[in-house]
Order: structure tokens, then sequence, then C-alpha cells
């Protein structure tokens, strides 16, 4: 049986084809849902926020990206990505 290896940060974003200046990468994301959409609501209205809220819960759900965003998978795991162009 092989070893899962860890990726790194880099390495996450040649596989979208991505630069460490074009996104953010949450490893965590699924985990930590409700701290990172704390962490949202603050630059939204709260009009604006529930769609994107909603938005982003649906991007969960089916493993389908949003707008601005990506999904690596990876050894088991799935990687969200924000792009920050």
């Amino acid at each position: 049986m092989l070893n899962e290896i860890e990726l790194t940060d880099i390495d996450i974003l040649m596989l979208a084809g991505l630069t460490e200046h074009d996104a953010i990468i949450y490893r965590d994301f699924e985990e930590c849902i409700n701290t990172y959409l704390d962490e949202f609501a603050s630059s939204w209205d709260d009009e604006d926020f529930i769609e994107y809220k909603n938005d982003i819960l649906k991007m969960i759900e089916t493993g389908k990206p949003i707008i601005d965003w990506d999904i690596v998978r990876s050894n088991n795991h799935k990687y969200y990505i924000q792009y920050c162009l």
C-alpha cells in the first residue's frame, strides 16, 4: 500500500494551474466552514452574504466550484481554492 503524500500549497496550486499570488488555499474548508463563513460575513452586505453563503454550501454539497473558486482533489482530500485575481 502506498503512503499518501502531503501536498504543499505550491503542489495544490500547480494542480489548479495557478501561482501563489493567484489564490488562497483552504485545506480544512469543510471541517471549519462555520469559522470561514463568519470571516466572509464581515466583507459582505447581509443580503448579498446570504446568497454567497448558500452558494458556498451548495459548492460543498455538490463538489462543483462556484465563480472565483476551484476544488483540487488529491489523496482522497479536497482542497478549496479561492481566486484572488
